[in-house]
């Protein structure tokens, strides 16, 4: 992530809202006013805002990263093979290491 990248208390300051209030606004909870809801989600959107996967991953105690041990990714065999599981994985939620 660089340095410019919006971030939970960056955007609660722009809105005016707790960091709290931000996240459950960005996480769809429904404790949270649409109208709230729809300005913050604005806000994230203009601003680029991606969530920090450490962070997320930390809070959860879970990586969701599976890693692949393969020999050569120059061999058409296995950059196919590589590039297939690499969306599967994605469309799952999961995060990939690839290591040759």
């Amino acid at each position: 992530m660089h340095q410019s990248a919006i971030t939970l208390k960056k955007i609660s300051i722009l809105t005016g809202y707790s960091v709290s209030t931000v996240s459950k606004a960005l996480n769809h909870k429904h404790d949270i006013s649409l109208e709230t809801r729809e300005l913050i989600m604005d806000i994230a959107n203009k601003y680029n805002y991606v969530p920090n996967y450490y962070a997320t991953a930390l809070r959860k105690q879970q990586t969701k990263t599976l890693a692949v041990i393969i020999p050569h990714i120059s061999d058409d065999f296995y950059g196919s093979l590589l590039s297939e599981f690499q969306n599967l994985t994605f469309e799952q939620g999961y995060r990939l290491l690839v290591f040759q």
